[in-house]
């Protein structure tokens, strides 16, 4: 499959390959046979207007698609681009030459589309540098599993961490179909032998409900919303069904999770976030309150609530075709290079950090859309 892709096109320095497939077995193949190849994925929703298609076609110059034979009527014919139609038999092609290609540390890995506070699609550009770093950090921090569910839409960074990290561990990557997802979550995990997953915490509780109907769940690391007390109550309690229930925080641009929080917010403020991965540093700043301020790097004291600023190994190189946003929120600072997050947050007198909203609206962080 690798060989497929090198061949249908040149693949140079930061090629981005986009891919439009549901979750499957061809989706994790893929995603590794362009890797493999030399180029950075870039998955599609296949719900997605056409318009965005388009949008993110033109925006990575992409020459070449990856598709299933059922999403192919997607791809604009006006794009131009070579459209891989991806099946039990392209893998199995006459093309076995191993692609020749050296993957250096800051070339691109994968570039996922946010659209960020506009509304207008934004292409983070992750390298592969920023990407192991970041499985390297959670394999010191989280803990041993053997079946891990991919629950998240290939389209959310959340999903890079269910499909690579369980192969990264040499544990087991259990996919299911959306369908299945939502009409018997519970019931597929029992069959499944899940015992780890990451969630929403509204998902958690609206399909899974109750603990005991996922007796063999180990480890459910949350992400998106405030942990609330129901989830809390049901998934975090002490005996024979017991089992970690940690919260996750990372914007895309810091690669999937920068922070974890493993107590429980009875034990800590609702809205910790823990403390920063090992990879990573956390700053409270001042907030920039115009464009001209957006270079400004002035530490708050520990206690006073200001901008969430990250550094460290995690950080994405920016985003596709836009400098000036880049440089508005990828900032130098003593420290080296961080991102302003725009969320607004306190460092307490512990070191863990609590996440207080968008310092935009006020709105609760990192509301992750689930299609």
């Amino acid at each position: 499959m690798e060989a497929l892709i090198a061949e249908s096109r040149d693949i140079e320095t930061d090629t981005v390959i986009p891919v439009l497939i549901p979750q499957s077995l061809h989706l994790y193949i893929s995603l590794l046979a362009i890797l493999k190849a030399g180029g950075a994925f870039c998955p599609l929703n296949a719900d997605a207007p056409p318009e965005r298609v388009k949008f993110i076609l033109k925006d990575v110059s992409a020459k070449v698609v990856l598709v299933t034979r059922e999403l192919a009527h997607r791809i604009p014919a006006e794009c131009n681009v070579k459209v891989i139609q991806v099946d039990t038999q392209s893998f199995e092609s006459e093309h076995e030459r191993e692609p020749s290609c050296k993957v250096d540390p800051d070339r691109l890995a994968y570039v996922m589309y946010t659209s960020g506070s506009t509304g207008t699609p934004k292409g983070v550009g992750l390298t592969h540098s920023a990407a192991t770093q970041a499985l390297l950090a959670h394999n010191r921090h989280i803990p041993e599993f053997r079946r891990f569910l991919q629950f998240a839409a290939p389209t959310f960074d959340v999903s890079v961490f269910e499909i690579f990290f369980p192969l990264f561990r040499g544990s087991t990557l259990i996919s299911i179909t959306r369908e299945e997802m939502l009409d018997d979550l519970p019931g597929v995990m029992r069959r499944m032998d899940v015992d780890a997953c990451e969630l929403t915490p509204t998902v958690a509780g609206s399909l899974l409900k109750k603990r005991e109907a996922v007796p063999k769940l180990k480890l459910l690391l949350t992400i998106g919303e405030m942990l609330k007390m129901p989830v809390i109550q049901e998934f975090g309690g002490s005996g024979a069904q017991e089992s970690l229930l940690w919260a996750m925080y990372g914007p895309t641009e810091a690669t999937i999770h920068c922070t974890l929080q493993t107590s429980l917010p009875s034990e800590s403020s609702p809205g910790s976030i823990g403390v920063p991965l090992d990879t990573v540093s956390c700053f409270i700043i001042k907030p920039a309150e115009s464009a001209d301020d957006a270079q400004d790097f002035t530490l708050l004291p520990q206690g006073e609530a200001g901008e969430l600023a990250v550094g460290g190994f995690q950080l994405a190189r920016g985003y596709i075709n836009r400098p000036e946003q880049t440089s508005s929120v990828f900032i130098d600072s003593p420290y080296g290079r961080v991102y302003r997050t725009g969320d607004r947050a306190v460092m307490k007198p512990d070191g863990t950090l609590e996440c207080l909203g968008r310092l935009s609206d006020g709105q609760d962080v990192m509301v992750l859309a689930l299609q």
